[in-house]
């Protein structure tokens, strides 16, 4: 006889999937793990003592298989076909488990993660933040039902304005792109700030309203890191505060025919920038939420670099104001070349 004490629920965060565990008085146990068609896991346990407790454990495996995809400047909504997968369990080739999971981790706490997702956005950025006119801006979702992602925007003289910018599928992960420059365009006018909610079928305010601030600074004065949330959806973090960098070239040399030759150089940088001061305890968390992020990407010339960042520290002391520094490479070993970062036609040649 084979008693499952324990299994995963239909739908988890990758980082929050139960363990398998069985009980079985049988000799031999046999599980398989599924993607699909394509078999993951193939193992066959022997109990050894009858009544003992199979655990199989897969959470780390699935979470590596997943991944988030950044999407361009110009996608006015993105999919997230490889964030999620449906998953199989096959035990004894008789018993069979069917769940679905999304990358991520939200807590270990007991909630209803078909809840959760039916009336949150996947983002960890606050309920109210500044963002540039010119930079990236997204939120993702996983919607349960047909949606209408609504914008109200609110203008100097105190008047507002609402429309409906998406429509998205139920039982997709998307993302939604809200570059502040194009809905001042959608709106044919530039305003203080812009409330962005969705709403059902029946015009049920059913996810939460973002504000964000449109920035008096110009986009190009200002550091903006795009990154993957511990939802496994996609943030971005201005960093508002002094950038630096340090170039270094490591020379090797050789003597030949009794001259000194160069013949490599190992071209580095290093760079700096500061946060800022954070302004609540929501931006604390996205802070940290930031700097343990598998994927990041620095803003710069209109391109999405991928940063590498180094051993990112925070301190957080109660009653005081907070700032701290991120300190990066590129990933790509090109960019690590010093560049001048100005447009052709400001140079004077």
């Amino acid at each position: 006889m084979i008693t499952i004490i324990q299994q995963p629920k239909p739908f988890s965060f990758s980082l929050e999937l139960d363990d398998l565990i069985v009980q079985t008085d049988e000799e031999a146990l046999s599980v398989q793990l599924y993607a699909g068609s394509d078999l993951l896991i193939n193992e066959q346990f022997n109990p050894g003592v009858e009544g003992e407790r199979i655990t199989v454990k897969y959470s780390k495996l699935i979470h590596q298989l997943l991944k988030v995809e950044l999407p361009s400047f110009n996608q006015k909504v993105f999919v997230q076909h490889k964030a999620i997968k449906s998953f199989k369990i096959l035990i004894q080739s008789a018993i069979e488990i069917n769940f679905t999971v999304i990358k991520g981790f939200r807590t270990q706490l007991s909630y209803d993660i078909q809840k959760y997702l039916g009336s949150s956005w996947l983002t960890r950025m606050p309920t109210r933040s500044t963002h540039g006119y010119h930079g990236p801006l997204f939120l993702s979702t996983y919607p349960l039902q047909t949606i209408s992602v609504m914008a109200k925007a609110t203008f100097e003289n105190g008047e507002s304005s609402v429309l409906k910018l998406y429509s998205l599928e139920p039982a997709k992960m998307q993302v939604v792109n809200l570059n502040l420059g194009v809905l001042c365009g959608k709106f044919q006018r530039e305003f203080s700030y812009i409330d962005v909610y969705a709403t059902s079928e029946s015009e049920t305010e059913i996810l939460p309203k973002m504000r964000f601030y449109l920035s008096p600074y110009s986009g190009s004065s200002q550091d903006v890191v795009v990154y993957e949330n511990r939802l496994g959806g996609i943030d971005c973090f201005k960093l508002g505060g002094k950038s630096k960098s340090k170039y270094s070239a490591e020379k090797s040399n050789a003597l030949i025919s009794d001259l000194n030759e160069s013949y490599f150089s190992k071209n580095t940088l290093e760079r700096s920038i500061n946060s800022g001061f954070l302004t609540s305890k929501e931006h604390a968390n996205q802070a940290v939420d930031m700097i343990s992020s598998e994927q990041l990407y620095l803003v710069e010339n209109g391109l999405f670099n991928k940063i590498i960042l180094a051993n990112p520290k925070m301190e957080l002391n109660k009653d005081e104001l907070h700032s701290f520094d991120i300190e990066f490479s590129y990933a790509d070993a090109l960019l690590n070349n010093p560049t001048t970062n100005y447009i052709p036609t400001y140079l004077n040649i």
